[in-house]
């Protein structure tokens, strides 16, 4: 009950960093129950900056336990922080740590599709392609995340970072193919695309 009555009280404090400080030191308390560490989550989401934000989450991923719905509360936290940079910090500290179930990676790839920074957004859908691609409900939000790239090398990195994980696939590699034509402008990264589900399609 005291860790629980410190963290209402933590919502009283206005400066990011002191909140940020104080949360760190509430989370190391150990064997606290998840119930406590959704509060956690809950509070930290009124941390206005976004560096403190992200600082936070990334130090909580090191104790927080493995249940998918602290998982998927971690997420909503990390969606709403308004730096591209931050936010990428935030959710690649999450995949690194752990392995995701396949609900979690789907709400982990959404996520990532809403960074406003085409690079960054690319950057981690990179990531999810190796820790995630095993899961066969994150292919279509994947791809569908991959279309809505304004960059044309941003979605050639990711199409073939999903091409190399799902190079046994046929079914996956011609979704990839299909996206490619559909969607990517640029007709030398189309090519790279194409010729690399070719390349990888050979025994």
């Amino acid at each position: 009950w005291l860790v629980d009555g410190m963290l209402e009280a933590a919502r009283s404090i206005e400066s990011s960093t002191e909140l940020r400080r104080v949360l760190s030191a509430l989370v190391a308390v150990p064997e606290l129950s998840d119930e406590l560490f959704l509060e956690a989550l809950d509070v930290s989401e009124e941390i206005a900056s976004s560096r403190e934000r992200a600082g936070l989450l990334q130090k909580l991923v090191a104790v927080l336990p493995s249940s998918p719905e602290l998982a998927s509360r971690y997420i909503e936290v990390a969606s709403t922080i308004s730096s591209s940079v931050e936010k990428r910090s935030a959710l690649a500290t999450l995949l690194e740590d752990r392995a995701l179930p396949p609900g979690v990676c789907v709400e982990w790839v959404r996520s990532a599709s809403r960074v406003a920074s085409s690079e960054v957004q690319a950057d981690l859908l990179v990531a999810a392609a190796r820790r995630c691609a095993a899961a066969t409900e994150v292919l279509p939000v994947y791809l569908a995340a991959v279309e809505e790239l304004p960059s044309s090398v941003d979605q050639r990195r990711a199409l073939v970072a999903m091409a190399e994980v799902a190079a046994a696939d046929a079914a996956a590699r011609a979704a990839i193919a299909a996206v490619a034509e559909r969607a990517v402008a640029s007709a030398s990264e189309r090519a790279a695309v194409l010729e690399h589900l070719a390349t990888a399609a050979q025994p």
